[in-house]
């Protein structure tokens, strides 16, 4: 097998082997590698191929979640963000061999390895910091965007034969990122109720995450079967599948109220909503009907918006209006049951309670459920803030209890699937 083929041979195969689980299977691969440099992991000199081999065994645990440092302050574990810096400064020691004027192919496929353990180990900071703290997928959610598209910049490498050589592991990568880089999206565009945008990150995530699966022999987004997957897939990609999984749910709750009024029979929304998992809307379903509210609602803050809120659904960029003021300045944008007209008195109360307490603008806001009971109405109020322009109203005929479980529970709940804590909390094995 000649130099150029042998290459392309050896990094296919390690990509396979690190999808598919073969680890045991490295030394033999990378026999055939024609590399001879030296570098240095951690004090320690190793050849480019037994780099390589450290390479496919960070990748294994990073697939399996492992960089996730345990709880226990007795636990002690292998820093992986640590050790794919450590391995990215041995490739780029990595001593050029000059040939014909020009850095030689051995040097700049070190490179470029060393570039994928950069972004490897800014991955695993990113994932280690929403683990700590979950609401940044809230409040710094267009900082981390922003972080991401910076982290493409990592993987804009020329066209050339090293480019072809590190295709199979690049790809994976570069997937990853573009993928997440787009739920990011999708998340800040979902929740400022941006409905094209958002539809078309969640479309360009599907690509990007299929992609990324496909090397796995998986199938994107994950299909349970019986409530268990066929394989068991990678950590990582069930956790990715669920981060899709869960924005595409808030989507059709956000915009169950304008699907249904799209087409003949509000079922056909029904029906679709129930491939989806988490099936938020069938959950808001079953607990109206399950503790008789009035209604389960959800209201928007259109203050603070570059362009006029007109209704809720699609407007067309450009389309000259006047926002709305006062009252209608939170309008409602999903109502369970269907068709239910709020009453104004109402509203009006749900309103003041949200502009009043809940909008000040302090992350203590999502930790407050509000509770109002109105004696001369005879209605009990129960308000949370869900996100940072939208929040959960729910209406009771006659007085509730504040502690009444059944709701509280409710509330919880879909707040944290909402604010994406669920899925965040589903980075770690339980």
């Amino acid at each position: 097998m000649n130099y150029v083929k042998a290459e392309l041979h050896v990094f296919k195969r390690l990509a396979a082997t690190i999808c598919l689980g073969r680890i045991e299977e490295i030394k033999s691969i990378l026999a055939l590698l024609p590399y001879q440099s030296k570098l240095f992991y951690n004090d320690t000199c190793v050849n480019f191929s037994e780099g390589l081999s450290i390479f496919a065994r960070l990748e294994k645990a990073y697939y399996s979640l492992q960089f996730l440092s345990s709880k226990s302050i007795f636990h002690r574990k292998e820093d992986y963000e640590l050790s794919y810096r450590a391995l990215q400064r041995g490739y780029e020691q990595v001593a050029d061999i000059v040939s014909s004027g020009q850095p030689s192919k051995e040097y700049r496929t070190a490179m470029r390895i060393a570039a994928l353990c950069s972004v490897r180990s800014r991955l695993v900071a990113f994932y280690r910091s929403i683990d700590e703290t979950p609401l940044k997928l809230l409040t710094e959610i267009d900082l981390l965007h922003n972080s991401f598209a910076e982290l493409l910049n990592h993987l804009v490498i020329p066209e050339d034969d090293i480019s072809q050589d590190l295709e199979p592991l690049s790809l994976l990568i570069r997937s990853e990122v573009i993928g997440l880089a787009d739920l990011l999206k999708a998340q800040s565009w979902t929740s400022d109720l941006y409905f094209m945008d958002s539809l078309l990150c969640l479309k360009s995530s599907f690509n990007e995450l299929s992609n990324l699966f496909q090397p796995f022999q998986l199938t994107f987004p994950l299909v349970l079967t019986s409530g268990r997957h066929v394989n068991k897939p990678p950590a990582l990609l069930s956790w990715l599948s669920n981060f899709y999984n869960t924005l595409l749910a808030k989507y059709s709750l956000y915009w169950f109220s304008i699907l249904s009024q799209a087409v003949s029979s509000s079922d056909t929304v029904l029906e679709l909503s129930n491939s989806e998992d988490p099936n938020l809307i069938a959950k808001v379903i079953a607990f109206q009907r399950r503790t008789n509210a009035l209604c389960v609602s959800l209201f928007f803050d259109t203050a603070c918006q570059t362009n006029p809120f007109l209704g809720h659904g699609y407007v067309l960029r450009g389309t000259v209006g006047d926002g709305p003021k006062g009252v209608e300045s939170i309008p409602v944008i999903f109502m369970f049951p269907l068709g239910y007209i709020l009453p104004s008195a109402d509203i009006y109360a749900i309103v003041m309670q949200i502009s009043g307490t809940l909008n000040v603008g302090e992350l203590e806001e999502f930790y407050k459920l509000v509770y109002s009971y109105d004696e001369k109405r005879d209605r009990t109020y129960f308000i949370q803030k869900l996100e940072f322009r939208v929040f959960l109203a729910l209406v009771y005929e006659g007085c509730r209890s504040r502690k009444d479980r059944q709701i509280t529970d409710f509330i919880s709940s879909l707040a944290s699937v909402i604010r994406l804590q669920t899925l965040v909390a589903s980075l770690r094995p339980h």
